[in-house]
């Protein structure tokens, strides 16, 4: 009869231990789920796994100073957005939407091109506003409006208040609302 998997603070007390196995075990139990977490901030696989990695080497270095008051699960899981945060300030420019539909092709030969270039710019504008907002203000624009994540979540997420969160998408949605606005005129 085989031996019920360890739960995650057994592993941590193996951990506490010095046992490469168990944090095998963890890596192979979370590394997955917190590759999505961050990919879902970045849209970069490649990266994101890049960032869970050192997120890990991370944790194993430092195996010996942890002290985890919530769930394995939620502190790897801070840990890797407050990495992909860090990444991102390093990064100052992040980019949302693929460079195909920023940049117009040159053989487009349909009769709304110009109309196609407008929007393709408009949309690189509202990129480049999204990229110049504080890191904080950009991460939280993108929970809510590409992740779709509700203010509470987000707030969660990120440690936060509800008011913060608030004030984050305001300050976003009004620089946007200028942007589109000065670029209609």
């Amino acid at each position: 009869m085989t031996q019920p998997p360890y739960t995650d603070q057994q592993l941590l007390e193996l951990l506490s231990n010095d046992s490469p196995k168990a944090m095998e075990m963890i890596f192979r139990r979370h590394f997955a789920g917190m590759v999505q977490v961050v990919n879902r901030m970045i849209r970069d696989q490649g990266r994101s796994e890049d960032l869970v990695q050192d997120v890990f080497v991370k944790f194993w270095k430092q195996k010996d100073q942890l002290n985890i008051n919530t769930s394995l699960k939620a502190y790897l899981r801070r840990s890797c957005v407050n990495a992909c945060l860090d990444d991102i300030r390093k990064q100052k420019k992040m980019k949302i939407v693929n460079t195909e539909t920023i940049l117009p092709s040159a053989a487009t030969t349909q009769p709304d091109a110009a109309k196609q270039l407008e929007n393709n710019e408009l949309e690189q504008l509202i990129n480049e506003t999204i990229d110049n907002l504080s890191p904080k203000c950009r991460s939280v624009f993108i929970l809510s409006r590409k992740e779709q994540l509700s203010n509470k979540e987000i707030a969660e997420k990120l440690g936060v208040t509800l008011k913060t969160v608030e004030a984050h998408i305001t300050t976003a949605l009004k620089k946007l609302r200028t942007v589109i606005k000065n670029n209609r005129k």
